[in-house]
């Protein structure tokens, strides 16, 4: 729905993407714990190992019957299908009468005494029986409470850090937004050497072509796009160090309401950080250029025989020697050809550019949205002002 749309329009439809997309993430089981894009063929294999798999199935269950707001809608949505009535009898259970009627009845005196004779016994008890057990749990919180702290510091960087390189990628996909036909017709130029250019979807013969055997595939022109290749980089330590340092499930619980955003950004504590194909970095336009110039070299290397021809340093013999076993092999016909296959050529690196800059919008707002939560859950609120005491 967003291809070859207007900027505005590509953000409203990759908002409703998002949005949608996203509370279908949240409603539907997440089985598998590893990730598929994942390098490392010894990760991928642990899905089909017989303890991957058992964990897979705990998984399953824990997100099936854990105790969250979600799974609550879920399953009185169940049970509200396949028994109507029941929520008029939870309602009439729940009755201010009945309720009150029961309050009354309770006699807080005794209550308070059992209750404190209880706690009495339960204190002795533990402090008797389980006093390795107290230790160990001291111990073990302590060693938590450093883990929330060390996690909150690394996604204040992360955070810093990309809303450092959203500055950045919000420059270059303004830019590139202006200069997809130009940036086409410069490649065009380039792999034609200099005998065509691009415009309208069209192949144009430029008449008084500068002919030049250089093969600039790095095109100067995208040396004017921003690179935020550092601010990468930190994101990229502050994951890896989450990894080495045991934290991935610490960094998990803090930002469990950013597990969508995560997943589709890939910023999890493995794996490689892929943003600077998904906000357009200058580095991975220039991959995106040479790639293109690699594929269709073959082009490059035909248009200079053509202008080697021109101008009498190739003969037609020694032109059209490798073209001898084609059907027609005259020269009219074997330019014919190649211009279009030039043509399909630059259509192809316009798509390309068209599809980044297109996509590059939708993982904008994702960056967006992934900053926002991380900031919230850095931030202190009333609840942390009194348990963090």
């Amino acid at each position: 729905m967003i291809r070859h749309k207007k900027i505005k329009v590509i953000r409203v439809i990759s908002e409703f993407y998002y949005l949608i997309d996203k509370f279908l993430f949240l409603i539907s089981p997440h089985v598998l714990t590893y990730e598929f894009n994942d390098n490392n063929s010894l990760k991928r294999s642990e899905a089909f190992s017989p303890i991957g798999i058992y964990n897979i199935i705990i998984s399953f269950l824990k997100t099936l019957f854990g105790f969250s707001l979600i799974n609550v809608l879920i399953w009185i949505t169940i049970f509200s299908i396949h028994n109507p009535t029941m929520l008029n009898q939870i309602s009439d259970i729940l009755s201010w009468r009945k309720s009150w009627a029961f309050i009354k009845t309770i006699d807080y005196k005794t209550i308070n005494a059992i209750t404190g004779f209880l706690a009495l016994l339960i204190s002795i008890f533990t402090l008797i029986m389980f006093r390795t057990n107290l230790l160990r749990s001291k111990a073990k919180r302590k060693i938590q409470d450093e883990k929330y702290e060390q996690v909150i510091k690394y996604q204040i960087i992360i955070s810093t850090s990309l809303s450092k390189c959203l500055y950045l990628a919000e420059k270059n996909i303004n830019y590139l937004e202006s200069r997809i036909d130009y940036l086409t017709s410069c490649f065009c130029e380039t792999l034609s050497s200099s005998n065509f250019y691009f415009a309208n979807g069209e192949l144009k013969t430029r008449e008084n072509s500068n002919w030049s055997l250089k093969h600039n595939s790095d095109m100067e022109q995208l040396r004017d796009f921003n690179s935020f290749n550092e601010e990468l980089k930190k994101i990229e330590n502050c994951l890896e160090s989450m990894n080495n340092e045991f934290l991935t499930q610490t960094y998990f619980k803090v930002n469990k309401s950013s597990s969508y955003e995560r997943w589709k950004l890939h910023l999890n504590p493995f794996g490689k950080v892929m943003l600077d194909q998904f906000l357009i970095d200058r580095n991975f336009l220039l991959a995106l250029a040479n790639n293109s110039f690699d594929k269709y070299s073959y082009l490059f290397d035909f248009f200079n025989k053509v202008n080697m021809l021109k101008i009498g340093d190739l003969s037609v013999e020694q032109f059209t020697e490798e073209y001898k076993y084609y059907t027609s092999n005259s020269i009219e016909d074997i330019i014919s050809r190649e211009e279009k296959n030039l043509q399909r050529a630059v259509i192809d690196f316009k798509n390309r550019l068209t599809t980044t800059f297109e996509d590059s919008i939708y993982y904008y707002i994702l960056s967006q949205q992934y900053i926002r939560i991380l900031d919230k859950n850095s931030k202190l609120t009333l609840p942390d002002w009194f348990f963090g005491k």
